[in-house]
């Protein structure tokens, strides 16, 4: 691992996050753009009922089997070395979803990304959002807690108490925020009149449940469409080893 990776995985594991800059060529900023917009129009009918769109954001799930920019969006060298680095290098997606802070909004809550709240030494997810705008204060960017990975946290705190303590991530088009998903976060509210979009691609240790099958969730074509790189990073050898009875011989997808 060179030396700007290296800076990358001690960040996150000492302060919880680390910022790529420039991680993300124009052409796919504007064709991922364009594709959640479409997906995010399409889902309005449904989006509100289903509390996907609220106040706060609007959010779709699952958007690598909506349009196949999303398939691609996370094959990131420099990227992928630092999470096979911190979480092994059979890591895979567990998630891949999109979030828009709504317009002229309401603030989301600290929170974290995982149900546990500390694993002490150990990183078990970490999320990387991928910065489809410009992000600043005003249009709603992510705030952090520097450190909190390494604190309680449970669904009944106060966590208004500790918003003195936030620290708000700005960055242009193209930066990829990546944390420990036991990092203490949120959005922020959206004062302007602008979407402020985000691709919250999910990572996490083999042995975890994700939060999609993805094996299930695409077609038959998409799967046959995939290639190698991409089958691994969706978690399709993602299933525990078994006995094989007929043969006498132990099978490990992962070998």
């Amino acid at each position: 691992m060179n030396k700007t990776a290296e800076l990358h995985a001690r960040n996150i594991h000492t302060q919880g996050y680390t910022l790529f800059n420039n991680a993300i060529a124009p052409g796919v900023l504007k064709s991922a753009r364009e594709a959640f917009d479409r997906i995010i129009e399409d889902e309005s009918h449904i989006g509100p009922a289903r509390g996907w769109h609220n106040k706060s954001y609007k959010i779709s799930y699952a958007l690598p089997i909506k349009d196949n920019i999303f398939r691609s969006l996370c094959l990131n060298e420099k990227l992928l070395q630092v999470m096979r680095n911190l979480l092994g290098k059979h890591c895979y997606l567990g998630a891949l979803n999109g979030m828009t802070m709504t317009p002229n909004g309401e603030t989301q809550a600290l929170h974290i990304d995982q149900n546990e709240a500390i694993s002490p030494g150990n990183i078990l997810r970490i999320n990387a959002l991928h910065m489809l705008d410009d992000w600043k204060k005003e249009n709603g960017c992510t705030r952090i807690i520097p450190g909190s990975q390494h604190q309680a946290w449970s669904h009944n705190m106060d966590m208004a108490a500790y918003e003195d303590k936030s620290t708000y991530i700005e960055a242009p088009a193209g930066s990829i925020l990546a944390f420990n998903a036991a990092l203490w976060h949120a959005g922020s509210s959206n004062h302007t009149t602008l979407p402020r979009r985000a691709i919250h691609a999910l990572f996490m240790q083999p042995w975890i449940q994700p939060q999609w099958d993805f094996k299930k969730c695409f077609s038959p074509e998409t799967i046959a469409s995939l290639s190698e790189k991409e089958k691994q990073l969706f978690g399709f050898y993602q299933q525990p080893g078994w006995f094989n009875h007929e043969t006498n011989e132990l099978v490990d997808p992962l070998i």
